[in-house]
């Protein structure tokens, strides 16, 4: 594969991540727009920019009481780019979503093919145990 269609790929997925961001944007009435912005979020949660915390987070409260599922991977995109690039003023903030993570896990009946809320803090937890303190602290917040 040639430089050209490197390029040219790079710029198609950061087009269709930022398409998600912007899909989301585009309910600011989330209330209306729940069950779709839902769906977008099931179907591409492995496209989610989690640096792109204000959009999601937004997002992640208004879809938290119909569709808690959706919510959860909302953050968990947010927690998992916080830790993933050490963004260290942004840890009380993943403990935030952890904990709402934590509040959607009771709500969620099936999970699907997504894993559970302890599936995903047992990963999560695996590069970070030998990490600092401050990295600790927002894994063991609402476990």
């Amino acid at each position: 594969m040639g430089d050209v269609q490197i390029g040219s790929r790079i710029r198609q997925r950061t087009a269709d991540t930022a398409r998600i961001g912007q899909k989301l944007g585009h309910h600011r009435d989330l209330e209306r727009g729940a069950d779709r912005a839902a769906r977008v979020v099931m179907s591409r949660a492995d496209e989610l920019d989690g640096n792109a915390y204000d959009t999601l987070t937004t997002a992640a409260a208004a879809l938290e009481e119909k569709h808690p599922l959706a919510a959860a991977l909302l953050r968990r995109a947010m927690i998992e780019d916080t830790l993933n690039g050490a963004k260290f003023k942004r840890y009380r903030y993943a403990a935030k979503h952890r904990a709402g993570c934590r509040t959607c896990d009771a709500a969620i009946d099936d999970y699907g093919d997504v894993p559970s809320h302890d599936a995903f803090v047992d990963n999560l937890s695996l590069p970070y145990s030998s990490k600092s303190g401050k990295i600790a602290g927002v894994l063991a917040k609402a476990s």
